[in-house]
Order: structure tokens, then sequence, then C-alpha cells
């Protein structure tokens, strides 16, 4: 048996009328904790409800009962702690046979259709049903924890043998608007304002879900789209109209944080991670990228200053006072492929496109890939080909229309040893591993030596060949010694003498 009572409230120049309508012969009706009527209805005029409508300061001012429920209670009461000012409960537990369109709904709230006239534009907001802010003040101080202005206690819960599929604390059904509406949302939240920390929303526990009713993590974004225009699967453009000096600003900030001090066994822990799967069949698709990062600046103001502008940056950082071990640290890691099927014609662990500047401003230097660091090495595991794509077989470096080049911030230096040797110098442009040493000659035994200006790991092999014509004639009188710091051209027997530059190249 359904109950239900009907409140009806009717306003008008000369009388409030009052009507309620219950369906139980022990209904009643209390005004300031009297009875007043115990019959089917009731009309209260605008003087009686004068009379009998008040203010009650310790029990309800307004209730309607079945006898043994409240339906619904209006609680004026101001200094009663948990009162609530209006309560409607649906009384006695409803019983009702199950069905496929079965329902029992507590409270219904049907606005009117709302006729406007005239031609001027409505700006502020037009609300159906509207909760206002509430306002807790206290003469003292007090701090409040937890204040709500609207609190929905939680979702249904099922009892006895009953299961509910989905159970949703609040539900926005996805009711139609006609087309006269520009944008339509189901749910539009601003910030507060003027508190010390304002938020628009926050979801303090469990996971979210966009397109998908059971999201795997805090935030699960899924969807599925027929349309053939531009899609993106999760859009994030925010826009800065800050000025002065700011702090950072990042479009989008990830940081994935792995605490507690007892032992645990990770295999995998991702801060990001982006993959693209395509299943469908005769597909064409010209670019298949699992990232696509650009850093893009349209000004429209005349001076604009840019340290450094990075389209991608990765670090590496672990505290000062970790005593965490780190077999490998990778700053950018990019792993081979799995191709099961089909052909790659060509593959590229990372391909850099040519670097020139194919706008109208000016780059003054260009390069397209730079390793910083002067004592840090560069590993390549393979051969090397440049100015050609593949290189010759067995060979680990190759080099095409073009030449090697040596050069370094401080020469090697020079120095002679023997009777009669003197006035060492290094020919301009010399290196450890080539140049050029110029000296006197004398006519005994000596010899020419060159300093290294960095040790080699092992002693370099060297060789060396006269650059003038008394050096040619003293070929036969001169042999090549090294060590990891010095490169020796040793005269055993008596030279020609004279001024001789003899030529050298070291290979370690």
């Amino acid at each position: 048996m359904k109950r239900k009572f009907q409140l009806v409230v009717s306003m008008s120049t000369v009388a409030l009328m009052v009507l309620l309508v219950p369906n139980l012969a022990s209904a009643a009706l209390t005004l300031n904790s009297t009875t007043i009527l115990s019959d089917v209805g009731l009309n209260l005029t605008a003087a009686a409800a004068s009379t009998h409508v008040l203010p009650a300061s310790t029990a309800s001012a307004l209730q309607v009962t079945d006898g043994t429920n409240s339906f619904l209670t209006v609680d004026t009461s101001t200094t009663t702690s948990g009162a609530s000012a209006l309560s409607v409960v649906a009384g006695t537990a409803p019983t009702i046979a199950s069905a496929s369109g079965a329902e029992y709904t507590t409270l219904t709230v049907t606005p009117p259709t709302i006729t406007l006239t005239g031609t001027t534009a409505v700006t502020s907001t037009m609300d159906s049903i509207r909760f206002s802010q509430p306002t807790i003040t206290d003469a003292s101080a007090v701090t409040v924890s937890n204040a709500a202005t609207v609190t929905i206690a939680g979702a249904p819960i099922p009892a006895g043998s009953a299961t509910i599929t989905q159970a949703s604390g609040l539900k926005i059904e996805a009711g139609a608007v006609a087309s006269g509406a520009t944008r339509a949302y189901g749910l539009f939240v601003d910030s507060p304002t003027s508190g010390t920390a304002n938020y628009a929303a926050l979801f303090n526990t469990g996971n979210v879900g966009i397109g998908v009713a059971a999201p795997a993590g805090p935030l699960d974004v899924r969807n599925t789209t027929t349309s053939t225009s531009t899609y993106y699967g999760t859009l994030i453009v925010p826009t800065d109209n800050a000025s002065g000096t700011l702090s950072d600003r990042a479009g989008l900030l990830l940081s994935m944080s792995v605490t507690n001090n007892t032992a645990k066994t990770i295999t995998n822990v991702n801060t990001l991670s982006v993959s693209v799967n395509d299943s469908g069949d005769n597909t064409t698709i010209t670019n298949y990228r699992a990232g696509n990062f650009s850093t893009g600046i349209a000004f429209g103001m005349s001076t604009v200053a840019i340290t450094n502008m990075v389209g991608l940056e990765t670090l590496l950082t672990i505290g000062s006072g970790s005593s965490l071990t780190v077999t490998n640290g990778y700053g950018l890691k990019v792993k081979g492929p799995t191709f099961g099927a089909g052909t790659i014609t060509n593959n590229y662990g990372v391909h850099i496109e040519d670097q020139t500047n194919t706008g109208s401003g000016t780059i003054t230097n260009n390069w397209n890939l730079y390793s910083a660091g002067s004592t840090t090495r560069n590993y390549f595991g393979g051969s090397v080909a440049i100015g050609v794509t593949s290189t010759t077989s067995n060979s680990k470096l190759e080099v095409k229309d073009g030449h090697y080049a040596s050069t370094q911030t401080t020469a090697p230096t020079s120095s002679v040893t023997g009777t009669g040797y003197s006035g060492s110098s290094m020919v301009s442009g010399s290196t450890d591993t080539k140049g050029g040493i110029t000296a006197t000659v004398g006519a005994a035994a000596g010899t020419l030596v060159v300093t290294f200006n960095a040790a080699y790991a092992t002693a370099p092999i060297c060789t060396a060949s006269p650059a003038t014509a008394t050096g040619q004639v003293d070929v036969i009188k001169m042999y090549v010694t090294s060590s990891t710091s010095v490169l020796t051209l040793n005269f055993v027997a008596t030279p020609t003498g004279g001024s001789e530059t003899w030529n050298y190249i070291c290979v370690q």
C-alpha cells in the first residue's frame, strides 16, 4: 500500500491556503505541538494561520503525521543543536512489487515553465532550485572543521537479499535540451572566492572515471568516438593571464611517489605511461604517435625574452639523504620495437629532423644533436655513419663527403734534448692526436718531444713524417716512441741539422 501526503501552498492577496490531504483516517496536523486536525483535510485561512503557525522554541511549529510517523516537520527552534528546519521523511517503509519499472521517489520537484516577455537579454542565472549559503558566526573564537551548504549522506544501501548494480549518491541524467541552448552542461562548478585557498572541486577518496564505469586509477579517462572531425581523448589547454614575477607554470604536472618504509618489490613505476593501440582493420594513418610534445608561442606584444625554450625536458633526482642504490639511471630511454607482423622499412630509435629554421626568424646557432659535458662519455654500441645511411661492412665509423678534424683548447707543448737542439715550437692547430713540431736539430743524437695536454689511458700508437726537405734526409736517422704522456722523435745518428718540421698522428 502506498502512503502519500500532498502539501499545497497557495498565496493570494486575501488568504494563505494550506491544504493537507492524507489518505489515512488517523492522519493529523500539528501546529505548535497541538493537534488541530485529525480529519481528511484542512482549509486554513490567513487569520487562522497567523493564530496557529507560530515559531516554537522547544517543539515543531508544523508537523504532518499519521499518528506514528512524521512525514513533514517544520522546526523553528533557534537554540537546539542538531535540529533540522525542514524535514521530509518517507515515514513508514513502503512496500512495492518488483518490476522492470519499479520505483519509489521520496521527493519530486517539478519546476514550472517560465514565460519571458520582451527582448531584453537575461544575463543573470535563472535558478529553478537555489540553495543559498549559510552563515555561521560566533561571538567567541571557534573553529568549525567542516561545513557544507548541501550534504548527501551517501549512495543507496542494499539490504536483505537485494543487490544494486550501480548505486549513486548523486546522479545527473542526460535530460534533452532544445537546440536553442548554445552550450549545455550536466555539471558546472565555479571556484569559491575570498577564502585562504579556493578550489572548484575535491574528490577526496576513491577513483574518478570519465567514460568508464569502473575506473582503474585515481583518474581514468576513456572514450569512444565515431566522429570524423578532430578528436582528443583528453584535452588540457590552460591559459595563463597572470603578470609580474611568477612562480613555476605547468600545463600538466605529474608526480609519482613511492612511500612507506616497509620492504616492497615493484616491477615498474611509471610517472607517465603512454601507449597507442589500434585494433581496427583497413586503417590508414599518416602519423601514429604515442606522444607528441610541442612548444609554441604566439605573442601579440612587441618584446618577449625567454632564456630557455624546451620541447621536452627530463630530470633524474635523488635526495641527498637517501641510501638508495640505482643500477642504471636513464634521462631518456627508448626501447626497441616489438613488431609481430607486417613490415617496417626504416625504424629509428631516435629521429631528429632537420633543425634548419623554416620561418622568418633568426637562429644564430643550430644543432640537430648537442651533448654537453667535457668529461662525460657517449657510447654507440653499433656502427656510426656520418653523411651516409649505412656503413661499410665491419666499419664502426664511416664519414662521407667530409673530413676528420681534431681541435683542442690547450695545445700540447714541445721540448728538445741533445747538443745543438733548440728553438722548439708546436705548429699552429696541433692537438694530442695530430700536429707538428719544429725545432733546430743538432749534429749529434738527440730528441724532439711533444708533451700531451691530456694523458692517454694507454700509450698511443704514433707515426711521424717530415714536413721539410731537411727532415726528409733524416728519415732513416729517426724513430718514434710514445708513452701515455709524451711523443718522442729519437735521432740516433748524426742528422743533417738545421731547422726541421715533423708532422705526427697518434691513435690510442
